[in-house]
């Protein structure tokens, strides 16, 4: 009985905690990290902020001049062009009214002589 006692405890041990405890824990352990955090002065960090904005700005910059480059370029040689050129044009079909249907006669079998000999 005594190694039933020990199974019993032992898969105790195994199982996970409550979610209650879980979300305890979990919030304890970013206070932990929080407090392991090296923070910046405030001349480092205003320093950081200048180089992202400086960044984003070039960035935008960059990408602003090359997509004017490539729009005109597009336009220029009438591949990206919003006017609709061309042309919608009916035809009539009138072989329809003016044909005349016309019968010809049945020849014998034996008359097959060529008129051009």
């Amino acid at each position: 009985m005594a190694s039933q006692k020990g199974k019993k405890q032992q898969s105790k041990k195994d199982q996970k905690p409550s979610f209650g405890k879980r979300i305890k824990n979990f919030f304890s352990d970013i206070k932990a990290e929080l407090k392991r955090v090296t923070w910046p002065d405030r001349k480092r960090l205003k320093s950081n902020t200048g180089t992202v904005i400086a960044i984003i700005l070039l960035a935008t910059i960059t990408i602003f001049i090359f997509d004017t480059v490539i729009s005109s370029v597009l336009s220029g040689t009438g591949f990206y062009s919003y006017e609709s050129k061309s042309e919608i044009t009916e035809t009539v079909d009138e072989t329809a009214e003016d044909t005349e249907i016309v019968v010809e006669p049945e020849t014998d079998a034996e008359d097959n002589t060529d008129p051009t000999e």
